[in-house]
């Protein structure tokens, strides 16, 4: 499987930090508490609401079958990534901020004396560090970066941490932070340019970047940094993980990653309501997210007929999934472009049936509207002497269409016609 990939998404999401190891697609978790699971077996996205809120300021963690999370009150949940069963642990962070990560078989944290505190998941031993005032906590695979305030200056600890010992591998004057494998220097942050340090660097020499205007999902989870992912970096992470869990091969990445970010839309517009507006509209008809579509307030998409018009190409593009699209205006829209545009082509018409038989009990358009369409369908076909296309419709189509196919029949050599098949 290629695993650098990198998917434009419009949708915003934590990932699940080392969940990587189930599908090589991560787990993530939106801004409602929903945690959204590639499932290797089925190929499709598993869905599953928290019963508390998550803090959108520290990042989850996936170890042996959990997935760690803090909520905006600053507790440690413990969620079966199975089961999705809670246990709020009996940790005592700094704050919501940042303040734990994962690292091995290892959960480091910031206490309320600002110490950072070392506790080993599987011997459940707790153990004080050397570190003390202590703000902010960001690991990658068996790295952490903490930062120490202290008499108003900041400095990162670049750390390597192993089950019996942490190791001290550089020290950064100012305030670092991990995105994927990169550390950035936050006073360098400008919105658009950074400074960051590639931790494969022997040198840790400072390097200039320029984040993406789009966010794209990729192995790292949901960033504007892609351009800095590496494939050594990958591998790195990749050889982390095979050596806890062998890893799953998973397959139709983009898809499942189109899944996860129509989701994540579709969440938002029901959690809030002016998020139904012309700009999102646009985004789910040109990215084919028809379910996205569908949930706008029917009234709205009335008020925003001309701009379902105005995307047509896009419509058309993306028309092949219709059928998971149930708005009566999306629908009369591209059924009056299948009547009357002379560029609308046979397979067009086509799926747009398609999309109207799986969906006729949704909302009924113009019976005249549909007959007219069904009889252009199977007019374009018989004219190009397309008899594969036509033989393969259902009686009921067939039988409506019988006058048209009778004219025609002298140029039609299936013997499925002659036989009676098609009744």
């Amino acid at each position: 499987t290629q695993l650098k990939y990198t998917v434009e998404i419009e949708g915003e999401a934590m990932m699940v930090i080392n969940s990587q190891i189930l599908t090589n697609i991560p787990m993530s978790l939106d801004k409602q508490g929903n945690i959204y699971k590639p499932n290797e077996v089925i190929q499709q996205l598993q869905a599953r609401k928290l019963s508390f809120k998550p803090t959108k300021s520290t990042s989850p963690y996936y170890h042996q079958n959990y997935i760690y999370v803090c909520d905006d009150q600053a507790n440690l949940h413990k969620v079966n990534a199975e089961t999705f069963e809670e246990e709020i642990l009996d940790v005592e962070l700094k704050s919501k901020y940042n303040s734990f990560i994962l690292s091995g078989n290892n959960l480091l944290y910031i206490d309320q004396q600002n110490k950072l505190t070392k506790l080993n998941l599987q011997t459940q031993v707790s153990q004080a560090t050397l570190f003390e005032d202590c703000i902010n906590l960001y690991s990658f695979a068996d790295y952490a970066a903490v930062v120490i305030k202290k008499n108003g200056k900041q400095e990162t600890f670049l750390l390597k941490v192993g089950d019996q010992k942490i190791q001290i591998i550089k020290t950064f004057e100012g305030f670092f932070y991990f995105r994927g494998m990169i550390l950035i220097d936050n006073n360098s942050w400008d919105g658009h340019f950074f400074e960051y340090v590639d931790i494969l660097d022997p040198k840790f020499q400072l390097q200039r970047g320029e984040c993406t205007e789009k966010r794209f999902f990729t192995y790292f989870g949901p960033t504007r940094f892609k351009n800095q992912i590496t494939d050594e970096q990958i591998a790195y992470l990749q050889f982390y993980l095979v050596q806890r869990q062998e890893v799953e091969i998973f397959g139709q990445i983009e898809q499942i990653v189109r899944q996860i970010d129509e989701t994540l839309l579709k969440e938002d517009l029901v959690a809030d309501k002016n998020q139904s507006n012309a700009k999102n509209l646009e985004i789910a008809l040109q990215k084919g997210y028809w379910g996205y579509a569908s949930k706008f307030p029917k009234d709205f998409l009335e008020n925003n007929r001309k701009l379902v018009q105005a995307n047509m190409n896009y419509i058309l593009k993306n028309i092949s999934g219709l059928s998971q699209c149930t708005s009566k205006v999306i629908y009369e829209v591209v059924g009056k472009y299948c009547l009357t545009d002379q560029n609308a082509t046979t397979e067009q018409k086509q799926w747009f049936l398609d999309a109207l038989n799986i969906n006729k009990l949704c909302f009924l358009l113009e019976d005249e509207v549909v007959k007219q369409i069904i009889k252009s369908v199977f007019a374009d076909a018989i004219n190009r002497r397309n008899w594969d296309f036509v033989i393969k419709q259902s009686p009921d189509l067939l039988q409506l269409n019988i006058e048209l196919l009778i004219t025609h029949l002298g140029s039609c050599k299936l013997e499925a016609y002659y036989r009676g098949d098609t009744n």
